[in-house]
């Protein structure tokens, strides 16, 4: 059987995609599960680069498995796109949720930002790294807009304060099972899936077995 190691030790990304995976028929393991505690510098600038630094971390020590990274981040259209790549940094290592919530709104508030004019929308960067060396990348985007107070207890990390108008919630007040099919690691992870067919054929192994 396949396996398939998720390169995260964030207990919310990770049942996210265990709950996304549930009919996958594969071994699925995550970090925590490995007790593989180092933490990868993570070097990019994009989300994407900071997903392959990951993944090819993990690989090392782990090259008979394919290795799934991910890297998102919350991207506010007013704040230049910020947090962006910084989201999980953002206030210092140490900030809290709240406290990042509140740098937030204040950053809004100092460039006078209405609003009216707080679009947002999260970024989930996927790289899927195969045992044979192929690497392939995958991306979903999730749009909303910056809530002026935090709602909700669903979810994880900027949810309580990211507004989906279509839907009238916050993320933290959806059900996870409507989350889980329109969000921005969701949708990367559909691309994955349906790209799946295509990138198994190119295994050498399957290849070699049907010569």
């Amino acid at each position: 059987m396949r396996k398939l190691i998720i390169a995260s030790t964030n207990q919310g990304k990770i049942g996210e995609f265990r709950t996304l995976l549930k009919d996958f028929a594969w071994q699925i393991y995550s970090l925590a599960d490995l007790n593989y505690l180092e933490n990868v510098n993570e070097t990019g600038t994009t989300f994407y680069e900071n997903a392959k630094i990951k993944a090819a971390n993990i690989f090392q020590y782990y090259p008979d498995a394919f290795v799934l990274a991910d890297d998102s981040g919350l991207c506010v259209t007013a704040l230049d796109d910020k947090p962006g790549i910084y989201t999980a940094r953002y206030g210092g290592a140490d900030a809290t949720y709240a406290e990042k919530f509140t740098l937030i709104w204040q950053e809004l508030a100092a460039r006078q930002v209405p609003p009216t004019h707080w679009q947002a929308h999260f970024v989930c960067s996927l790289c899927l790294l195969c045992p044979w060396g192929d690497m392939f990348g995958y991306t979903g985007e999730f749009h909303g807009e910056i809530s002026a107070e935090a709602k909700g207890d669903n979810g994880f990390g900027y949810d309580p304060i990211f507004y989906v108008p279509e839907y009238g919630m916050t993320a933290a007040e959806m059900p996870a099972e409507l989350k889980n099919k329109i969000s921005h690691r969701a949708k990367a992870l559909q691309a994955l899936l349906a790209d799946l067919p295509r990138v198994l054929a190119l295994d050498p192994q399957a290849k070699e077995s049907h010569v």
